[in-house]
């Protein structure tokens, strides 16, 4: 009984969400880009194609 309480299987999904955060310094650059070109749309990377209909679509419901 003792063995099964310990669970030794949670110690070996201790290590699985560590490579979770990898990902996520990735989509950090794809903001900076649209902040460099549209500065009020970095918000809204679709309303690049379309700046005067969608920044008056975007901030009104915002």
């Amino acid at each position: 009984m003792d063995s099964l309480h310990s669970t030794p299987i949670e110690s070996g999904q201790v290590p699985v969400p560590v490579p979770v955060p990898v990902p996520v310094p990735v989509p950090v650059p794809v903001p900076v880009e649209i902040t460099s070109r549209n500065p009020i749309q970095s918000r809204h990377p679709s309303a690049m194609p379309q700046p005067s209909a969608a920044s008056s679509q975007k901030p009104v419901p915002i």
